[in-house]
């Protein structure tokens, strides 16, 4: 399954907060400020209910939306980890997935393929030693 396009990755990203993270990509799929401010919003809001810190250093923040038309998955790769929320290991790596809601079932489907790639422990090293946004794209869409 095809994770990621191309366009929609961030490498070496020097940001240190998840809100800029956030933001940053957010702008990757709309030019629209005030789609981007009510997509910010409600990803921020189901962050308070409860982080999407999953462990190996992985956010995975998601929303199902009436603010996106198609699937979409943003991925960065920081430059450095970062706290993303208190008392939770440091992130260095965030998978941003959107979903309109009518795809519920999308929305699973995409968080489960994710999941099964981050659980071994291969694909993570290979995303640890990537060099560039074409090595990430490949990694990620085996």
């Amino acid at each position: 399954m095809k994770i990621v396009d191309i366009n929609n990755i961030l490498y070496k990203e020097k940001l240190k907060t998840k809100e800029k993270i956030i933001k940053k990509m957010l702008a990757k799929v709309t030019n629209d400020t005030l789609k981007e401010k009510n997509l910010f919003n409600e990803i921020i809001k189901r962050e308070e209910i409860e982080n999407t810190v999953i462990g190996f250093n992985f956010a995975i923040p998601h929303s199902k939306t009436d603010f996106v038309d198609k699937p979409y998955v943003i991925y960065a790769q920081l430059e450095n980890e970062i706290e993303w929320a208190k008392n939770e290991e440091l992130v260095k790596y965030v998978m941003l997935v959107l979903v309109p809601k009518k795809n519920s079932d999308v929305h699973i489907d995409i968080l489960k393929d994710i999941s099964t790639k981050l659980i071994n422990e291969d694909f993570r090293k290979k995303l640890e030693n990537v060099k560039n946004i074409s090595e990430i794209y490949d990694v990620l869409n085996v």
